[in-house]
């Protein structure tokens, strides 16, 4: 049984709880399918995290980049089942993982004059990751 999954990757133009913001039309993509992976534990970066699904296509949608895929099988990867269920309480989100080599300037964040933003204007996305704290 094919079990897919579809949201909001990375929404345009609009800053994240951790001051980046994606410029409209700021990425590109390595082939598809990319690994979409799940991190257990919190931590700096995604280390640790497991590949629970793939990431088979990217399109424009409301408020920005939305992604569909497909989960593996759970009697192969056993972490899929605890994060389809995570997801399912929405106690995990995604957070697009990026090439080093992206460009961005800082902006003056759109809704706090006293703060900036990492507004991202090029990146490549190779994959992304299930994470306790999403960004959005």
């Amino acid at each position: 049984m094919t079990i897919r999954w579809y949201g909001l990757v990375a929404p345009e133009e609009v800053p994240t709880g951790d001051r980046r913001m994606f410029a409209a039309q700021a990425l590109d993509y390595r082939s598809f399918p990319l690994p979409a992976a799940w991190q257990r534990v919190s931590g700096a970066g995604h280390g640790g995290s497991v590949v629970v699904a793939s990431w088979d296509r990217q399109y424009a949608g409301e408020g920005g980049i939305w992604a569909a895929g497909e989960f593996c099988d759970p009697n192969v990867v056993p972490e899929v089942i605890e994060a389809m269920y995570l997801l399912q309480k929405k106690l995990i989100g995604p957070s697009v993982d990026l090439d080093p080599d992206l460009t961005y300037e800082v902006v003056e964040h759109p809704t706090d004059p006293d703060s900036y933003a990492m507004k991202v204007t090029k990146a490549t996305v190779h994959g992304l990751t299930f994470v306790m704290s999403p960004a959005f």
